[in-house]
């Protein structure tokens, strides 16, 4: 608590100038979120009541799944309860299973889902109401249950927005279910922040219910910018980037390397024969990328509840790399989920004993790559790259067309990748996001604001599993959604 508490009271002297009581914007302020869904420790969220009471001045309140063991796993005295998802039983369930009547007043749906995130996979659709008109009429219908009632909702996702970097989460469902770097969510804001037809249906609906004509008329959308396929050329190979290593008979977490986000690489020299089915510890944490002698073997990838298997028959002298990379870490767990608390089990790269067959693999040297930045371009390796090589960068330049110098909106693109498999993208040194062929986002969202309308722009790529001299890319005017089979699972 000590540490939730320092946190929240640094966070309160950002925000206490914009609470509403001193003419801001912020109205109420929330305990825990949905922390019904997680747990039932009542003296941990009054302890953060009290945090927040001691910190800011507008209401408090709470908000939960709207069934009986989630709302009495949140509530808290003195709170406001309030409930998420459909509002029409989440209404209902807050005014029978909250007793409390220092946790009773005004309905509110907090978190009232405009759609959905996607998932990376190969079956796994984006998430869109665009052509699906019940869908549709079910939103206008839910819009007017609560606002013809005179009570309050707030729209999840009103503006998905964009998950930069590796900044994505993921949900535990017996395999690692990873959100997209798009935050989408089929919102009525798009991910570059112009509206959609489905921000217009909101709009009237919610337009009956307000002052005429205290709703603005909304900017009109300014064109997507479009740039002309740029061709980038390898720079380096990512294990010719290796720094500082760290020796251990085992190997160790990526946390206990001090690291956060990106990939770590486990090198063992062989000096004994082994074969069969190689295990990376307790399980894939969470995408293995094996390579034996600089050739990779095989991925073993916990985005799939049955991974692939890698068998391997390994000689003195070989050598063995696994190169780890953390896709996501878990942001939500279920009390429903019937899998082991995945919120306290944090952990990526590798934990416990990597085997194959039934040797343990012992003697490791082991690399951090957190890859904050990419590598200054140098001269790649003379070693032709084909299908197998080890990732590598690929660096490239271009120059924007069209674009207005003095409103970035006007620069705004998606960036495809059409030959890439997976991998990360950084123009002008800031990082966009992962790319992966298996969908289903196939552009990355290029804000205007990192581009230089006047001169070069610079685009690194970090494919993982290259397989040729070049790689392509391009700005697209309209964004796309598909689906494409995992090249790395059969």
């Amino acid at each position: 608590m000590e540490a939730a508490a320092s946190y929240l009271t640094r966070l309160a002297d950002d925000l206490k100038d914009l609470q509403v009581t001193r003419g801001g914007p912020l109205l109420m302020v929330q305990v825990e979120n949905e922390y019904g869904s997680y747990g039932e420790d009542h003296n941990y969220t009054q302890g953060l009541r009290d945090i927040l009471r001691e910190n800011f001045e507008v209401p408090l309140y709470t908000n939960d799944g709207g069934v009986d063991w989630t709302l009495r796993g949140g509530e808290v005295p003195g709170v406001l309860a309030e409930i998420d998802g459909d509002p029409r039983s989440g209404f209902t369930s807050r005014d029978r299973y909250i007793v409390d009547p220092t946790e009773l007043g005004p309905l509110l749906d907090g978190e009232y889902y405009t759609l959905a995130p996607d998932f990376w996979g190969s079956s796994n659709p984006h998430n869109t109401a665009v052509g699906k008109a019940s869908q549709i009429q079910q939103f206008v219908s839910d819009l007017d249950y609560v606002l013809g009632a005179n009570n309050s909702i707030s729209l999840y996702m009103f503006h998905g927005g964009t998950n930069f970097g590796f900044s994505n989460g993921a949900i535990w469902k017996n395999y690692t279910a990873v959100f997209t770097t798009s935050y989408d969510y089929g919102a009525p804001l798009d991910e570059s922040g112009r509206t959609t037809d489905l921000y217009f249906t909101f709009r009237d609906t919610i337009q009956k219910y307000v002052p005429q004509g205290s709703i603005p008329e909304p900017p009109e959308n300014i064109p997507l910018l479009e740039i002309s396929n740029i061709t980038l050329s390898p720079t380096v190979s990512l294990f010719d980037t290796l720094g500082k290593k760290t020796t251990s008979v085992e190997p160790v977490t990526m946390e206990e390397l001090g690291q956060a986000y990106g990939l770590v690489l486990y090198e063992h020299k062989v000096t004994t024969a082994v074969q069969g089915n190689l295990k990376p510890g307790d399980r894939a944490r969470d995408r293995v990328i094996v390579y034996v002698n600089g050739t990779r073997r095989g991925v073993i990838d916990s985005t799939y509840s049955q991974p692939a298997q890698v068998s391997l028959s390994l000689q003195p002298g070989d050598t063995l790399q696994l190169l780890v990379e953390n896709l996501g870490r878990v942001d939500y767990w279920s009390r429903e989920s019937g899998t082991f608390v995945a919120l306290e089990d944090p952990y990526k790269g590798i934990i416990g004993n990597v085997t194959v067959g039934f040797e343990v693999v012992s003697g490791w040297d082991i690399y951090s790559l957190p890859l904050d930045e990419p590598p200054a371009a140098s001269k790649v390796g003379s070693d032709a790259i084909t299908t197998g090589s080890a990732p590598v960068f690929f660096q490239g330049t271009f120059k924007v067309e069209g674009g207005n110098s003095t409103d970035p909106i006007t620069l705004d693109t998606f960036l495809e990748v059409p030959d890439g498999v997976k991998g990360n993208v950084w123009v002008n040194g800031f990082n966009l996001g992962r790319y992966w062929v298996v969908g289903p986002q196939q552009s990355l969202y290029l804000p205007g604001t990192i581009l230089n309308p006047h001169g070069d722009n610079e685009i690194v790529i970090l494919e993982l599993e290259p397989n040729g001299e070049t790689l392509t890319a391009a700005g697209v005017a309209e964004r796309r959604w598909a689906n494409y089979p995992d090249p790395d699972y059969p």
